[in-house]
């Protein structure tokens, strides 16, 4: 079986081997899914570690975080894919530009000529440029290319975690407030708007952080994807609270996570499912585990 990158990470060409008594052979899925201990190997070199579960869970995910880190413009090339809307692609070019990315490889990402992403994007080195050159406007342009790049960090994944996803309501309010005080004498009609949304954002934020410091001291988080990753599953519910007819509904989501036992181990509850995800905590959950509570033998 093998992965090959997408895009500008065509270059990289991963092999699943499954170890087989001593030796390590190519796996297929005719093989079987069961009983194996996997690794994978790309062509550059890149090896992971062990992996006791089905390539397509916690091994095919190693395997994309490798391919992301080696070739950082892959993120650009997936956006361009999906819309054509100029201010993700901007945002990302910035981030890209601010790590040394080449525009050779900004534009093979995009399917440009280097020219072209150049003459289209030239306003983001501008932009850089002020961050580290000194002049009356220098602060506030160091200050909006941070939190751009700060709100293009943190929402890269869309990260389920609370602490990320407070991150990102603050950063993004942020920015609003920054583009608000950008804004000149012929745009200030734009400054309502700039402020009412960093208000919101903001507002976000803050209920999210209230309840996740609610949650200190209580119940231990438990992670989904390492749920998944052990063989477990994810359970999701719509639900609705009770209100009056004049209110209207207002629905909630509940996750319930399962062990490999089926055994129901986690819950947590919020407005949207990547907030009930990140809710799931165990009462019974002991806050420390020590060595000797862990499995000697891989969970197959």
């Amino acid at each position: 079986m093998e992965w090959k990158g997408p895009g500008p990470a065509a270059a990289h060409t991963a092999i699943v081997y499954a170890r087989v008594g001593g030796d390590s052979v190519p796996w297929s899925p005719d093989m079987g899914a069961s009983g194996f201990v996997w690794t994978a190997v790309c062509t550059c070199g890149w090896a992971s570690g062990n992996h006791y579960h089905p390539p397509e869970h916690g091994l095919a995910r190693a395997w994309g975080e490798h391919v992301r880190r080696e070739v950082p413009e892959l993120r650009l090339h997936e956006i361009a894919a999906e819309s054509d809307d100029s201010g993700p692609l901007t945002t990302e070019v910035r981030v890209l530009r601010s790590q040394g990315v080449s525009w050779e490889r900004i534009a093979t990402a995009v399917g440009i000529t280097r020219q072209s992403a150049h003459r289209r994007w030239r306003h983001v080195e501008t932009e850089l440029a002020a961050i580290t050159t000194g002049g009356p406007s220098a602060d506030l342009a160091r200050l909006r290319g941070a939190l751009s790049h700060l709100a293009a960090v943190v929402d890269v994944h869309d990260d389920a975690r609370p602490e990320i996803q407070i991150l990102y309501g603050i950063v993004t309010a942020g920015e609003q407030v920054a583009a608000a005080l950008a804004r000149t004498p012929e745009e200030s009609w734009h400054l309502s708007d700039d402020l009412s949304t960093a208000a919101a954002h903001l507002e976000d934020a803050m209920v999210m952080a209230h309840r996740q410091v609610s949650r200190q001291g209580g119940a231990a988080t438990v992670d989904s994807n390492q749920v998944l990753d052990w063989g477990g599953r994810i359970e999701l519910v719509l639900d609705e609270t009770a209100r009056t007819p004049e209110e209207g509904p207002v629905y909630f989501v509940t996750a319930r996570a399962f062990d490999a036992t089926d055994a129901s181990i986690a819950v947590g509850s919020g407005d949207t499912v990547s907030g009930a995800l990140a809710a799931l905590t165990s009462q019974d959950a002991p806050a420390e585990v020590s060595s000797t509570d862990l499995p000697l033998d891989p969970p197959f």
